[in-house]
């Protein structure tokens, strides 16, 4: 009697320690780098990545570019987004790999988004051609669906914009549980 009694009591310890990760406890997107691969000198003039560290542990990026054309709904543009995990020593295809219209992504409050005007002056669509800001960059790792297994990534982010690739830059994450 004692050891079911005593089976049932570690079962329900460990559950209570593994409760948070069921839960979305602690699930955090890492920064460690973001360059651009790739810039349309035609749209994109004039761009420039910053990465630093804000404090001794959390790393970020300063952006700041020169978009030469208005972005606006009805346009065909679009971002593809392709996931590569770090697994034996090389990045490998990773279940993610999608495309979103870049007006209703900049619309959306969900998935993360949040940061793309948080630290901004880039608020919604249409996008008028000028000068924009990202500072301080700070990804929202609590309104990620917690699909994407923890372990080093690379992303690889593509803005096209009627049918013709504008932009590449590869955003290297470290996502832990």
């Amino acid at each position: 009697m004692n050891l079911i009694v005593g089976s049932v009591f570690f079962i329900i310890i460990l559950l209570f320690l593994q409760l948070p990760n069921f839960l979305g406890g602690s699930y955090v997107w890492n920064h460690e780098f973001l360059n651009f691969t790739y810039l349309d000198r035609d749209i994109y003039p004039y761009a420039k990545i910053i990465n630093f560290k804000l404090n001794k542990t959390l790393k970020t990026f300063n952006l700041t570019c020169k978009f030469n054309c208005d972005l606006t709904n009805d346009m065909s543009s679009y971002i593809h987004l392709e996931g590569y995990q770090f697994r034996s020593n090389e990045y490998r295809m990773g279940p993610i790999n999608f495309n979103v219209k870049t007006c209703k992504l900049l619309g959306e409050r969900s998935y993360g988004t949040t940061f793309l005007i948080k630290n901004s002056n880039i608020t919604s669509c249409p996008v008028k051609k000028g000068y924009y800001h990202y500072y301080n960059f700070a990804f929202d790792s609590a309104s990620v669906p917690r699909f994407v297994p923890s372990g080093r990534w690379k992303f690889v982010i593509q803005l096209f914009i009627n049918e013709k690739m504008a932009a590449q830059c590869d955003w290297f994450v470290k996502i832990e549980n």
